[in-house]
């Protein structure tokens, strides 16, 4: 899950990042909510968006549907940020 409004970071550059050496699915949460931001992110590598606010049950729903998708792939690299994995 990706916030667009970050401090000090390009939402959009951070989707093509990952885009760039990963297949995990990249879903966007947004308070951006004009039809050329949805398909900025969408045409750059996200693979859904929902704008805030927004509720609970949706963005499981959204959540469970990307994962349905998504195939395991064990020599995907992994990324550590503290006790984040």
């Amino acid at each position: 899950m990706l916030d667009l409004g970050m401090p000090r970071l390009d939402g959009l550059a951070v989707i093509a990042a990952v885009c760039g050496w990963s297949q995990v699915p990249i879903h966007v949460v947004s308070g951006r909510t004009g039809a050329a931001d949805k398909v900025d992110a969408l045409d750059v590598g996200a693979d859904d968006y929902v704008t805030k606010p927004f509720s609970i049950d949706e963005l499981l729903a959204r959540i469970r549907a990307l994962t349905r998708r998504v195939s395991s792939v064990d020599d995907e690299p992994v990324v550590r940020l503290g006790a984040l994995r």
